[in-house]
């Protein structure tokens, strides 16, 4: 009975070996597995940040790309620029140009008749005793024409001082003359404009 027993004990002991060897063999394919798995998911995470690299490089490029395009599109506008400050001198000029016409207009008294309006941006409104121009260049107009009496021409002279656009005005002549059996009066007047006309 003892060697029953014996047979029972090898059996179970045999039966132990053979469950921890399945339980070995298990943890091996086991662990295998999960390296191999892991492997795989570094490999994958690793190609993924390669794709992540080149897509961000090709980001990277193509910003570059559009900001070279910004910066030809600067200097192609600053080649512009200068183009733009004529315009808007000009478009300012002619607005000035216009507001002033307008003041002359409005100051022409019934009687008086203009021939000539001149805008000009040098003039010289003193003139010394030798004939010669006094003073700095100063922008205004200088207005020609002929007037019934020579009242009319002070009054012509005294409703452009009053208006907007000038600050000064000064007769540059004023000459009688017959016309036709009728004395009139032949002038020139130069008006400077305001600061801000």
């Amino acid at each position: 009975m003892i060697e029953i027993n014996l047979v029972a004990e090898r059996m179970r002991q045999r039966r132990f070996a053979e469950l921890l060897q399945r339980v070995a063999a298990f943890a091996c394919l086991f662990f295998f597995v999960a390296a191999v798995s892991s492997i795989l998911w570094v490999w994958q995470r690793g190609t993924g940040m390669q794709r992540d690299i080149q897509h961000v490089q090709s980001e990277l490029h193509n910003a570059e790309l559009r900001k070279q395009q910004l910066d030809e599109l600067k200097a192609h506008i600053a080649t512009k620029e200068p183009l733009v400050s004529l315009l808007l001198k000009a478009r300012s000029s002619e607005s000035r140009v216009c507001t002033i016409l307008r003041d002359v207009a409005d100051a022409v008294p019934e009687r008086v008749a203009i021939d000539n309006v001149q805008t000009s941006d040098r003039l010289h409104p003193r003139v010394t005793v030798e004939g010669k121009p006094e003073g700095q260049d100063r922008p205004g107009v200088t207005i020609s024409g002929v007037a019934a009496s020579n009242t009319l021409v002070g009054e012509f002279m005294a409703r452009l001082g009053r208006a907007p656009s000038f600050q000064e005005t000064f007769l540059s002549y004023a000459q009688q003359n017959k016309v036709e059996g009728r004395m009139q009066y032949s002038f020139e007047i130069i008006a400077i404009c305001s600061e801000g006309a």
